[in-house]
This record gives C-alpha cells, structure tokens and sequence, in this order.
C-alpha cells in the first residue's frame, strides 16, 4: 500500500463493538453502520440521562444539607405573604405552613380572613361574646407554635379566668410581619370596625418608627392628607429592619417559581440573598432609628409623625366606642443597654395623654429578661423576636394588666365592679 493511503477494512471502522471500552461507550458506540443522525441521538440521551442524574444528586443533597445543617426549610415568609392595595401586604388567606427559619419549626395558620386563626369571625357578634383584636406585627402574630403564641394564651387565661361568668372571649389575632403605625391604622379603619370589636390591643414594635418610615414616601393621601392607602410599591425592592430601611441588591435574583420548585435553587438563591442582605445593609438608612441611644432631629422627625398616627389611630375607635389598650414589645438588647429603652416612655407619654391604658412591657418584663441569655427569652439568631418563654412572659403581662380593675378594658360583672 502506497504511503499515506487511507487504510480500510475491520480494523478501521469506528463502528465496530470493542470490549474494552467503558460502559459510557453504549450510548454513543454499538456494532454494526449507525447513521450520524443516530451517533447524535445517542450522545444527546447520554447527555440527558448525565443531566438528570446529577440535578438528582443535587436535589436530594440540597434537601438533607437544608435539614440537617441549615435548619431552613421551603416556604418562607414570601410563599405566605401577598400584596394588597391598601394594606401593602396580608397574609394569604386560607393556608397552613410550617416555616423553620429560626431552627425551630412552627406553623402559620391563617382562616378566609387572612388572620391568624384556625376559624372564620363572622361579621355579626354573638350577643355573649366580648370580642378583642389584637393588631401588630411578626411579634403578635407569633413565630412559635399555634399553642405558644401570646395571643392564644392570652385568650385561654381570659376564658379561664371569666370561667362559669356570662362572658366570653374571642381574641383574634391579626399580627402581620412587617406591619407597623400606618398599617395599623388603615387595616383598623378600614377592616376591623366593620366586625364590632369590644377592645382594640395594639402592641407597637421597635421596628415599627424605622418601618413607618420607609412606608410613607408610598402613601397614598386624599385631599386632607389623610393616608387612605400604601399600595405594595416598595416591595420587594427594600429589606425592612429594626434599625431602618436599605434597598436591596438585585445581583443573583432568582425568579420566585424557580425557588419554589427547587431545593438546590432555593439554596443557591438564599445564598445569593444573604450576600445581596449584607451588601444592601451597608447603605442601611437609619434616620428613623428610635432604638439609637442618641436621637438626631430627623430620628425625632420620624418618631413625631408615628406618634402622630398613633394620636389618630386612638382617636378613632375613641369615637366609635371601642375600648383600646397599647402594649409595648421590648427587644433584647434594650435590656442589655445596646439599644435605647426611650421608645417605650416616649409611647407613654403619648398614649396615657389620650387616656388610653398604657402597657410598658419593658418595665413589666425586666425583672425577668435583665442578666438572661438571649435564648432565655428570645431566639438565638434572633433578638428581636419571643421564643415560646418570652411569649409565656409576654403572656402573664398581658393577662395581669387586662385584668387589673383599675385600666377598665374588660366588661363588667353581676353585682357590679369591673373584672373580680
């Protein structure tokens, strides 16, 4: 045979079976002329199967990472929670999830309403019934159990308390994350009254002058300047804290129903989420933190506005004869000095001088909390919300000071006097 001549025949022939070869070569190689077309079609299925195989491995992996490391488990806040045009945002109605990101799972409950109930209220109240709402944010609506929450023991230990008595009492809680003075009011003005409430409590955050701030450049105001609404158009653009509002980073966003289908997405999208958090916090505007142990004129700007809604807030179930009671809820490190305990004063002077009773919960609570671990009272990765102890504590204060003749709020009894 000449130099450099093609060689032909069996030795040549890419097509015939050779044992040695690994078993990936079934796929692409099999005895006997294939077609290109059929070569093609085989690498295409080994890339399929290759494919598939390893978003398997990843998928299964990313599940038992999550449990067992992260303690974080899909959905979280954002799969509960939906826009409203007046409220900026509601629980969805109807829905029972378990949420873990705290490490310790518990369950949000939420009836027709989008409360936080496992039973629908109806409009018109039965005769015998004393009906309390309870109206704040993520710490009311309580991210422990359904039968750890404040509300829901606060509502036993009435009805134990009033046990054989012609009353009953049916506390609702409608606690939503993030809510804060303006949402408070609109969702009283515009939801609540229409349902006969006897009491109104409503327990005012340390979040909420820094969230009230970052709501009201979005409100919508009628001829008198009044808020009617605060429609979702900061979201989800912002991050809300304790301290102030930031603008998220959208670097890495993953589309939400890709993170709702996909375990190994949904990490990798919290990552991504985590880092844009950090990022975006750097430029974290805390002109309206009350928590800061010294107040600049535009901290005390903000603070007066959120005050002033307040003002309205009680002066309009005040003309519609509800009776109201205000609460306070503390944060951690307020008892430890890092943060100021000022707000809660501040919320006293402005509630008792519309004579509405005033709950310090800091004062009631320090006793107990000052010289604790944060975990005796709050949760480790947490300090600004109650464990299932906290809401226990938070519990025995609220009872105590409903109970207590002397604030008026709980109706009377036969033979005359208020409460026992």
């Amino acid at each position: 045979m000449a130099k450099g001549a093609l060689k032909v025949g069996k030795e040549a022939s890419h097509t015939n079976w050779r044992p040695h070869r690994p078993w990936t070569t079934l796929l692409l190689v099999i005895p006997g002329k294939q077609s290109i077309r059929s070569h093609r079609a085989r690498r295409w299925l080994f890339t399929l199967i290759t494919l598939g195989l390893t978003a398997t491995v990843l998928e299964l992996g990313s599940k038992l990472f999550a449990r067992k490391y992260l303690l974080y488990s899909r959905p979280a806040f954002g799969n509960v929670l939906m826009d409203h045009a007046v409220l900026h945002h509601v629980w969805i109605p109807s829905r029972l999830t378990t949420i873990n990101d705290r490490g310790v799972p518990y369950t949000v409950i939420t009836n027709s309403q989008g409360w936080n109930e496992t039973y629908d209220v109806s409009r018109e109240k039965p005769a015998d019934i004393f009906r309390v709402f309870y109206v704040g944010d993520s710490n009311t609506q309580g991210v422990v159990m359904p039968e750890h929450k404040m509300v829901e023991l606060v509502e036993n230990g009435l009805n134990a308390e009033y046990q054989g008595k012609p009353a009953h009492f049916e506390v609702i809680n409608t606690g939503t994350s993030s809510y804060s003075f303006v949402l408070y009011h609109l969702l009283i003005k515009t939801v609540l009254l229409d349902y006969s409430p006897d009491l109104i409590v409503l327990n005012i955050d340390m979040s909420d002058v820094a969230n009230d701030a970052g709501y009201r450049p979005y409100a919508v105001r009628d001829s008198a300047h009044e808020i009617v609404a605060v429609p979702p158009a900061m979201a989800p653009r912002y991050i809300m804290t304790a301290e102030g509002t930031a603008r998220i980073c959208n670097t890495f966003a993953l589309p939400h129903w890709l993170t709702d289908h996909s375990d190994f997405l949904f990490l990798l999208d919290t990552t991504f989420r985590n880092a844009r958090i950090k990022l975006s916090l750097r430029d974290l505007d805390r002109r309206a933190n009350w928590l800061a142990l010294e107040w600049p004129p535009e901290t005390v700007a903000s603070i007066n506005e959120s005050m002033a809604t307040r003002v309205s807030t009680l002066r309009l179930l005040k003309s519609h004869g509800v009776r109201a009671m205000v609460a306070s809820v503390p944060h951690y490190e307020q008892f430890t000095g890092r943060q100021s305990p000022r707000p809660h004063q501040v919320l006293r002077e402005v509630v008792e001088r519309e004579g509405v009773p005033f709950l310090d919960s800091y004062a009631a609570l320090k006793p107990k909390i000052v010289g604790s671990q944060v975990t005796g009272y709050y949760w480790k990765t947490d300090s600004t919300h109650f464990n299932i102890a906290g809401n226990r504590i938070w519990a025995d204060a609220q009872l105590a000071f409903l109970l207590d003749p002397r604030n008026g709020l709980l109706p009377p009894l036969p033979g005359g006097g208020d409460q026992h």
